[in-house]
């Protein structure tokens, strides 16, 4: 494979953050890609908190590619695969450059240092998109002293992919907005999500502290608001539940008699502290425009202008910052 430019390899760790974005919060959404030769080992992403690195899970794969040593494959807890890393690398890594969208982190804490591990590594040359503001795990650029450092690649893009991390960081919250539609702007009358799509609605909910629904939504639609499509990886206790309704009798609960639910009749009664995903549709969103800080749209390629939504009020706008195709749906982050 031909050299490409730095800014290229950055794009690519860049998209394959955006697979994992808000699954690994409190954590930043971080990718990471290794270079060898003008050839790309690998292209990986932090997946969960708690879980390895970015760039200790696309070092794993690219050691794996030089070496085809499969015992690294079963290592799966992060000190575990540096100190693997730090005892068989043998140089295989010397020459090599990896690009990574946020400094390497310097600190020990669910996780040993990154900026360590690569420092050790016989690497050529460490790219990185932006520099941490976290007092705790930032520096690691000072930590690098026996490799090359380039900065500030892509930057606003690797900036555009942090911000539900600093705004939870920054303000104790971070309100997520899920709307599905069809190529038209119709939502109604079925399941609109691709099986992907579905699958990481419900590896959000596994995450979030919180669903927020409208007591329309719950009277008519009776979702299930439960994991069960979410990956074994991210399953665990089911979210918290929370409708805003001005008719709180007329909704029936039997379907969530085991969940946390809270009924409530105006928005400045939610509880929107931490991590919390809401969806619905245009009226809910109306409500919500001012208070969610982004606002994720799956979209499919039909029509069905039957099912178009008479709700006129809604008047937002919207920057994006990232687009993807995956199983035919259009994924859309905006804020």
């Amino acid at each position: 494979m031909s050299n490409l430019s730095d800014e290229v390899y950055m794009q690519l760790a860049i998209n394959k953050a955006w697979e994992y974005q808000t699954l690994t919060l409190p954590n930043p959404s971080v990718g990471a890609l290794v270079l060898k030769d003008g050839e790309i080992l690998s292209i990986a992403a932090h997946q969960k908190a708690n879980f390895p690195h970015a760039e200790v899970n696309a070092l794993k794969s690219a050691y794996f590619k030089l070496t085809n040593d499969e015992s690294i494959l079963a290592l799966k807890d992060s000190k575990s695969i540096h100190d693997f890393l730090l005892s068989h690398h043998d140089g295989v890594f010397k020459g090599a450059i990896i690009y990574v969208t946020l400094e390497p982190c310097n600190h020990y804490g669910k996780t040993p240092p990154c900026a360590n591990l690569l420092n050790s590594l016989n690497l050529k040359k460490v790219v990185i998109g932006t520099r941490d503001t976290n007092k705790i795990a930032s520096g690691g650029i000072d930590t690098l002293e026996n490799l090359e450092v380039k900065t500030g690649v892509l930057e606003s893009k690797c900036l555009d992919l942090l911000k539900p991390f600093l705004t939870l960081q920054d303000t104790g919250k971070f309100t997520l907005f899920k709307l599905a539609s069809r190529m038209d702007g119709s939502y109604k009358d079925g399941r609109i999500s691709s099986s992907y799509t579905h699958s990481f609605t419900h590896n959000q909910r596994s995450i979030a502290k919180s669903i927020i629904i409208s007591g329309s939504t719950l009277r008519h639609d009776k979702p299930k608001l439960d994991t069960r499509k979410a990956n074994s990886f991210y399953k665990a206790s089911l979210p918290k539940i929370q409708v805003l309704s001005r008719e709180a009798n007329t909704i029936d609960l039997s379907l969530y008699k085991d969940r946390d639910i809270k009924i409530v009749d105006d928005v400045s009664k939610l509880d929107l502290s931490g991590f919390n995903v809401i969806e619905g549709g245009y009226g809910l969103l109306d409500s919500f425009k001012e208070k969610i800080d982004m606002l994720l749209v799956f979209i499919d390629p039909s029509f069905q202008t039957k099912s178009i939504s008479t709700y006129k009020n809604l008047s937002a706008n919207f920057k994006i910052l990232h687009s993807s195709v995956n199983d035919n749906n259009l994924i859309n982050w905006l804020a």
